[in-house]
């Protein structure tokens, strides 16, 4: 239990979302590997609809025709990727490594985009203008 600044004690919970069903989901994971390693193919990665068809498949056989946590799930497509996430079955490895969308990652130190830059390179331009950084110097005159 953790304490409040006012001295309340109250619990964290750590384990939020919906409880996954552990034994249906290894066992569909032990399918589809030994799917996989049937085909002779070791590189293939799964599919949304290989991994909905196995779980359907999976869910009607006796083992697990009476569990009612089974018999709520819904195999969609939001229930497959939080399937993958947990077994680490990405689809696209490379994916994990490339930088997120609308980051330029060669883009110097000093760059400014938009209003900043070119409020930056008038005041540049209006102090060379004015003579100063114009090599003179103003004092000596």
């Amino acid at each position: 239990a953790a304490s409040s600044t006012n001295g309340d004690s109250f619990s964290i919970n750590r384990k939020r979302g919906r409880r996954t069903c552990n034994g249906f989901e290894e066992e569909l994971l032990s399918r589809l590997r030994c799917k996989r390693h049937n085909d002779g193919t070791s590189h293939t990665t799964y599919t949304y609809s290989t991994i909905i068809q196995s779980a359907n498949d999976l869910r009607n056989e006796a083992a697990f025709k009476e569990d009612d946590a089974v018999k709520r799930l819904k195999f969609s497509c939001t229930w497959v990727r939080a399937f993958m996430d947990r077994y680490s079955l990405n689809q696209n490895q490379e994916a994990t490594t490339v930088p997120r969308r609308g980051r330029r990652p060669n883009k110097p130190d000093n760059f400014s985009a938009g209003k900043a830059r070119k409020r930056a390179e008038d005041s540049v331009g209006a102090g060379q203008a004015n003579g100063a950084g114009a090599g003179h110097d103003r004092a000596a005159e």
